[in-house]
This record gives structure tokens, C-alpha cells and sequence, in this order.
């Protein structure tokens, strides 16, 4: 009965070292994963310097190297330093799930960040890489957790058995009354031991409960916090009845000049050119003012793919000079409601058209301070003062 104790004792050691190891190696691969991705993201937004001097010790070491502008990078920290997958019974279970998750992050902002197809498919092709880097840390990791096992499995197998002979040759002897009271006393150990055993199970188990129920309740608000993202996105779309109108009406005209222009020529193509032209130029003289998306990379405006309304992504307002035309100045657009965007990224898409007067921090909303400059060169406007903005929490 005691040798029982005992064993019991020991496996039940045993088990709770091993779950102790199991832990320490997720922990120390999800750090190495976070940071991973963290440097990709910083290096592939053209942060090389902030991505070499990160330092991966741990998630207080990367937050004090990670500047605070950095949101993208500073989101992916503060989402993924968090998670257990409690409900994920093996190591490996849980390491492929982190991979997957962060993967699907890093993919979301390369889709974010980049402008053309091309800039987009060659992070995803990056991003794969990443994949590959993952793969080789879980590895890692779960080579680490094998040895106790293992070895445990040999000294089992290699432990002493004794035989039979040995077994039937011990005589038995009668119990004294000395005996017989040791052994009620050590019965009555035993059934306060496994009764407090019984008991230290019970609250492992409703703790095990409340834990599941808490991570679930995470999962659900974290499915709500990206649905609400997406239909955020969605609604970044739209535009309001005054801002609809008000494109019906501008198109309106341009329609009916370009109709009045191929009722009344039928001349070469070259004539219906320069009609077409001139048509164009009045219009640009009649609205000045226009929406347009920055390219980080050229620090400039396409003046091609300007627009009349803002959107999530052209929440710039330029206003081109009427006595200069190859000249405008630029800013933000008020609304915060097309802000959302570029404070997600204020690290790529503000940073490099505009100064900042504070951080960036919590702030929900963009605050014009002074304009910035342009200067046109062929379909470029390019940057040739930034804007000063501030940000504000409202």
C-alpha cells in the first residue's frame, strides 16, 4: 500500500513538471514567432534599421525597442504575447495555431500597406518564407520536449523485474499487534491523502473549466473585434446622400459636355482630341480641388488616379493652385470617418508625407496644423513640404 502512495505521488510529481516544461517551450517559441514577424514587418515596410536592432529577449525588451509609431508591429505584439490556446490540448497543436494566426496577420498587412499587385504578391511570397522560419522554431521546440520523455521510457523498459522464483521463495509471517495498529494508521493516511488528492483534482478541474470558458468568451470578443473591422472596412466605403448628389452632379456635367462633344464633331481623331482636352482642362479649372492615396515608396500623388470624393484610402485632400496650376498644397481630410485607415498605418502611410507635433499613441482622430507642399512632375505630384498634423483622442 505504501509502494502504491508512493507511485501515485511520483507520477502525479511527474505530471506537473512535464506541464511546466510543456509551457516554457510554448512560451519561449511564441516569443521567438512574435518577434520573427515583427522584424518581417518592419523590414519589408523599409524599417531595416528598427528590424536589426530589435531586441527579442522578451516582450518588454521588444515594446521598449519598438517605436511608438509603429502600430502595425505594436499590434501584432500586443495581440499575440497574450495567447494560450488553453483549449489545445498538445504543443504542437497550440504552436501550429500561433503560426497560423500570425501568418494570417502578416498577410492582412501586406494586402493593407501595398499599392499595386505586384508589391502585394511579393510580400505574400515573403510572407512564406516566414512560414518556413515557423515551422523550423516548433520543430525546435517540440524536439525539446521529447527527451524526458523518451528517457523515461528506456528506464522503464530496462528496470530489474523480479521472477517468480524470487517472488514464491519470501516466507510469510504472522502480523503482531504492533503491525496490525501501523497499518490501520497508514489506511487511515491513505484515505485522507487520496481524499485531498480527490479534492486538489476537483479544483484543478474547475479551474481547468473556468479557464476554457474565459478563453472562449477571448475568442468571441476577438471574432466580434474583427467582424466590426470588417464591416468598418465595408463602411469606409460608402459615401452620404450630400456626397453622392454632389458626384451626380459634377459627372452629370462632365457627361453632357462630352455628349455635346461627340454629337457636334465628327472630324478627325486628332481634332476630337484637342476638343476633348480642352473640355478636360475646364473641368480641372472648375473643381481644383480633389482626393488622392499617397505612394510611401515615390513620395508622390498619382495625378491619375485622383478623385472627387474621398475614401479609406484617398484621405488626402489636394488643392491645386488656379494661378499656378503645377503647384498644391495637401492635407487630411477632416472626417474622421476616413481616417481609420491611415491611423492603423501612420508609420507608412503618414510618416512619410507628414511630420507629426506629438505620437500617435491612442489617438482616434487627425488634427490639420499646417499644409503641405506639392510640385508636379509629368502624372507625379511630388512631396515638396510635408503637412503638420497632430493627433487627438476624442
Amino acid at each position: 500500500m505504501k509502494k502504491l502512495l508512493v507511485s501515485l505521488l511520483v507520477v502525479l510529481f511527474w505530471q506537473g513538471t512535464q506541464a511546466q516544461t510543456t509551457e516554457a517551450l510554448y512560451e519561449e517559441a511564441k516569443l521567438t514567432m512574435v518577434c520573427k514577424a515583427i522584424q518581417f514587418n518592419c523590414r519589408e515596410q523599409g524599417q531595416k534599421q528598427i528590424a536589426d536592432q530589435l531586441t527579442c529577449e522578451s516582450y518588454a525588451s521588444i515594446n521598449t525597442t519598438l517605436p511608438a509609431n509603429f502600430k502595425s508591429s505594436r499590434r501584432i505584439l500586443n495581440t499575440f504575447k497574450g495567447k494560450k490556446y488553453a483549449n489545445t490540448a498538445d504543443l504542437e497543436g497550440r504552436l501550429d495555431q500561433l503560426s497560423e494566426e500570425v501568418i494570417n496577420e502578416l498577410r492582412r498587412i501586406g494586402n493593407a500597406v501595398k499599392n499595386s499587385q505586384a508589391e502585394k504578391d511579393s510580400w505574400q511570397a515573403k510572407v512564406d518564407e516566414v512560414v518556413m522560419d515557423f515551422t523550423r522554431v516548433k520543430d525546435e521546440a517540440l524536439l525539446a520536449a521529447t527527451p524526458a520523455t523518451t528517457q523515461d521510457e528506456e528506464e522503464n523498459e530496462t528496470a530489474p523485474v523480479a521472477t517468480q522464483e524470487e517472488e514464491t521463495t519470501t516466507p510469510l509471517t504472522p502480523y503482531t499487534d504492533e503491525e496490525k495498529a501501523t497499518e490501520s494508521n497508514t489506511g487511515l493516511w491513505i484515505t485522507t491523502i487520496l481524499a485531498t488528492l480527490i479534492a486538489l483534482v476537483s479544483l484543478g478541474y474547475a479551474y481547468m473549466v473556468k479557464s476554457t470558458v474565459l478563453h472562449r468568451i477571448k475568442q468571441a470578443e476577438g471574432m466580434y473585434r474583427e467582424r466590426y473591422i470588417h464591416l468598418d472596412e465595408r463602411m469606409d466605403q460608402l459615401i452620404t446622400k450630400e456626397e453622392l448628389l454632389r458626384f451626380e452632379e459634377t459627372f452629370g456635367k462632365q457627361l453632357t459636355k462630352t455628349q455635346q462633344i461627340q454629337e457636334n464633331t465628327e472630324k478627325s481623331s486628332k481634332v476630337q482630341e484637342t476638343v476633348m482636352k480642352e473640355a478636360y482642362e475646364q473641368v480641372i479649372n472648375e473643381s481644383p480641388v480633389y482626393y488622392a492615396k499617397f505612394h510611401p515608396n515615390g513620395q508622390h500623388f498619382v495625378y491619375s488616379e485622383f478623385t472627387q470624393v474621398p475614401n479609406k484610402e484617398s484621405f488626402y485632400k489636394i488643392e491645386i493652385d488656379p494661378a499656378n496650376p503645377d503647384k498644391a498644397s495637401f492635407q487630411i481630410v477632416e472626417d474622421p470617418h476616413f481616417q481609420q485607415i491611415a491611423l492603423n498605418y501612420a508609420d507608412v502611410l503618414l510618416a512619410t508625407a507628414c511630420t507629426f507635433t506629438n505620437e500617435v499613441a491612442e489617438a482616434n482622430k487627425i488634427v490639420n496644423v499646417e499644409k503641405g507642399a506639392l510640385q508636379k512632375e509629368g502624372d507625379a505630384w511630388k512631396v515638396i513640404t510635408p503637412a503638420s498634423i497632430r493627433f487627438e483622442q476624442v
